[in-house]
């Protein structure tokens, strides 16, 4: 399914299928600069953006969701999927998990901004690099060091 496209009725081949995914509006990070609209065969292809959806850490007590062994070897990079989402007030960002694993395009029309703010470079840096990673790139020297760092330390503590 690609939800970037805008098609009038067209009769649906043998090979293709109609799929419903259950969603909710979430927040996420745009990863792309905007794919321009283009036109083929009579259909439209909407302006989009490639995003990853975060998911916060906390429930709506303040309760954290996963446990602290969890949380930590997200943070220390274990898991290729997932990235670490610090909460930041300036950016009236919840404490989350951005999930690499569930990247999709999404129209603009249907995101709804949150703020002008934009990342810093460090971050985009450090997250576009973890993006390439997890698309089967190598890992940055300086973030691969940081992890077996993390990773060590982390065996020390929950052996």
């Amino acid at each position: 399914m690609d939800c970037s496209r805008s098609r009038a009725h067209k009769t649906k081949q043998l090979h293709e299928f109609f799929l419903a995914i259950k969603h909710k509006f979430r927040p996420v990070v745009i990863l792309s600069t905007p794919i321009v609209e283009w036109h083929d065969y009579g259909v439209t292809y909407r302006d989009c953006y490639v995003v990853a959806p975060t998911y916060s850490l906390r429930d709506r007590s303040e309760s954290y969701k996963f446990t602290e062994e969890f949380i930590l070897r997200v943070q220390a990079c274990e898991y290729p999927a997932l990235f670490y989402l610090p909460k930041s007030e300036e950016f009236n960002i919840a404490e989350s998990i951005i999930r690499l694993d569930c990247i999709l395009t999404l129209p603009k029309e249907i995101l709804r901004p949150c703020g002008n703010k934009a990342m810093t470079d460090e971050f985009k840096d450090c997250l576009m690099a973890w993006v390439w990673y997890f698309l089967g790139g190598s890992l940055d020297k300086d973030i691969q060091a940081y992890r077996d760092l993390a990773l060590e330390s982390l065996r020390a503590t929950f052996s």
